[in-house]
């Protein structure tokens, strides 16, 4: 294969793009969880870049302030809010050889967390955005801000 080159938003775009088709088809959530914990990292330097508060800050703040949780922003961050993300894909030291999480809920989580930074980067989103947000409404209406009436 001949040497490519690509911008870190049209590759953000596509690790987005694919971990939402692959979330859709129930497809190695493990994977969906790095390809949109990668695009969430990029997607965030570009909201940083335009001046805008990454989903990570927002999450953190927001959590912090609902829950009365003491614990300074970088810790929280790392320790708390991307804990799965860094979990599947590091392995030093002292890290156990087994981990323990929901995979839906974190693929999902962070699916959330890039939209939210490409959204917040460019205002645009990927062409399978709606898709996701409607297998949200018919799925997980749990995490709704409002309960729709059937």
């Amino acid at each position: 294969m001949a040497q490519i080159r690509i911008s870190k938003l049209d590759l953000a775009l596509n690790y987005l793009q694919m971990a939402i088709d692959m979330f859709l088809k129930n497809q190695d959530l493990l994977c969906v969880l790095t390809l949109a914990g990668a695009a969430d990292e990029i997607l965030g330097q570009y909201a940083t870049r335009a001046g805008k508060e990454t989903m990570l800050d927002l999450l953190c703040s927001s959590l912090k302030k609902e829950h009365a949780i003491n614990m300074n922003d970088k810790t929280f961050k790392w320790e708390v809010l991307n804990k799965a993300k860094n979990s599947v894909k590091h392995f030093k030291g002292k890290d156990t050889e087994f981990i323990e999480l929901n995979p839906e809920e974190e693929a999902l989580s962070m699916l959330i967390r890039a939209i939210g930074n490409l959204y917040s980067h460019d205002r645009t989103a990927t062409y399978n955005t709606p898709a996701l947000m409607e297998w949200v409404y018919e799925n997980r209406k749990d995490l709704l801000p409002y309960a729709p009436q059937p």
